[in-house]
């Protein structure tokens, strides 16, 4: 029954809320580089609330994460690390982000 609940809380939240996304990055990071480009094309796509981060601002972030990045957290949840496939960004964004629309 909890998991009908939490899908069902998913479902709400993506139909009336943009997903929040945040990568933790850091200067340098050509996977991140790569990630960030794939992100603005999907902005034009879906609506999601982006931050990034960068790990080496924070010392307890780089060593959480340390040469994983980027890592993306999707509604605060760790989602992916490194190289992120095109497919499964567009898959995830499908499952927590709503569509924008046409005007």
């Amino acid at each position: 029954m909890r998991g009908i609940v939490r899908a069902f809380r998913r479902f709400l939240r993506r139909r009336s809320a943009p997903a929040q996304i945040v990568v933790y990055t850091r200067k340098g990071c050509h996977l991140c580089e790569e990630l960030a480009r794939l992100l603005d094309r999907m902005a034009g796509e879906f609506e999601f609330s982006l931050r990034y981060v960068d790990v080496d601002q924070h010392p307890e972030l780089a060593r959480e994460y340390g040469d994983r990045v980027p890592v993306v957290v999707v509604e605060g949840r760790v989602r992916h690390w490194g190289k992120v496939p095109e497919a499964w960004l567009k898959r995830t964004l499908r499952r927590t982000a709503p569509r924008k629309r046409s005007a």
